[in-house]
């Protein structure tokens, strides 16, 4: 007698290989170096190195975001022949810092804030007030965010992820964000984002922090808690470094 085979049902099937796909279980794993980042007196800049792990034949978006902060902006007009600030635009949801990177340039590809990444993620969370219209708004979006990438807090890297390695169960990937000398203290989040055919396949996000350190720490610190020491203190060195110029270049007789 010929032992029966069951066969089982269709919906099964699929359920056994959908489980045994290697995109079923995502990788999960991110590290950012440093963690800690210490503005001191000497600081000009500090690298910062995010690592990750993505499902395999995903793209990645890597982003590394400030703090949300309302900004007023002087706005400037031409009344007869001179240029005068004629206003004060406030921009609100802006990060203190934005720094975004791809593994795919198209990603990214709308650099003037059309796009779902980037500067178009952006234009949908932040808001620029006091502007006279649509297309004024689009114009103030566009000189706020070329101001910042002047000042090295903004930065798109389209094809800026690295793919270090991959194999059918995951892709390892890095980026590179060079934060400025003019960056401010407080919590920035890191977060990588993969992608395939459009869809958010997983999202993972931690933290670093930014502190200032030694002569710079003790400044701010002394400026928010002895606001008049700290005033005073800035008028003697004033007048010493004076004296101090006067001295050097008046041959040592000082300043008159």
């Amino acid at each position: 007698m010929v032992p029966r085979v069951r066969s089982f049902p269709r919906a099964v099937l699929w359920v056994v290989f959908l489980v045994g796909l290697p995109g079923a279980g995502w990788p999960s794993q991110l590290e950012v170096a440093p963690r800690r980042v210490e503005i001191g007196a000497f600081f000009g800049g500090k690298e910062v190195v995010v690592s990750a792990e993505i499902p395999p034949l995903a793209d990645a978006v890597v982003e590394l975001v400030g703090e949300d902060v309302a900004e007023a902006l002087v706005r400037k007009g031409r009344i007869g022949p001179l240029w005068m600030n004629v206003g004060e635009i406030v921009a609100q949801g802006f990060p203190t810092l934005y720094m975004v990177a791809s593994t795919s340039s198209f990603l990214l590809a709308g650099g003037d804030g059309s796009g779902s990444w980037g500067y178009g993620k952006l234009r949908e969370q932040a808001r620029l007030g006091e502007s006279g219209g649509v297309e004024e708004s689009d114009s103030m979006l566009r000189e706020f965010i070329k101001l910042k990438e002047t000042q090295g807090l903004y930065k798109l890297l389209p094809a800026g992820v690295e793919l270090v390695s991959g194999d059918e169960r995951a892709q390892s990937i890095r980026a590179r964000f060079p934060l400025p000398r003019c960056i401010r203290p407080g919590t920035y989040t890191v977060s990588v984002s993969a992608i395939r055919g459009g869809e958010v396949l997983q999202r993972q996000q931690t933290w670093i922090e930014v502190e200032m350190t030694g002569f710079p720490r003790f400044l701010r610190s002394l400026a928010e808690d002895y606001p008049m020491v700290y005033g005073i203190m800035a008028v003697v060195a004033a007048m010493l470094a004076g004296y101090g110029l006067g001295w050097l270049f008046g041959g040592g007789r000082g300043s008159h």
